[in-house]
């Protein structure tokens, strides 16, 4: 997809929610708790493959921003 709405964003973030629920769980129920392990879970893999998760997290708010002016 070239030009992903932000609806078409969210939809791909249920899914990875959803996907994680089950790997974590067992279980495709998603709760409030699974977005923050999610990032965290990034964090981790930031410090281990020697990624600034700041700057990640610094580039991801930008982007976001420019997105929600396109809505």
């Amino acid at each position: 997809m070239c030009n992903p709405t932000n609806e078409d964003r969210a939809v791909r973030i249920d899914k990875l929610i959803e996907y994680y629920a089950i790997e974590c769980k067992g279980d495709a129920y998603a709760d409030e708790t699974d977005p923050q392990d999610i990032i965290c879970d990034i964090m981790h893999w930031c410090d281990r493959d020697g990624y600034n998760f700041e700057e990640f997290l610094s580039m991801a708010r930008f982007h976001h921003e420019a997105e929600r002016v396109t809505v």
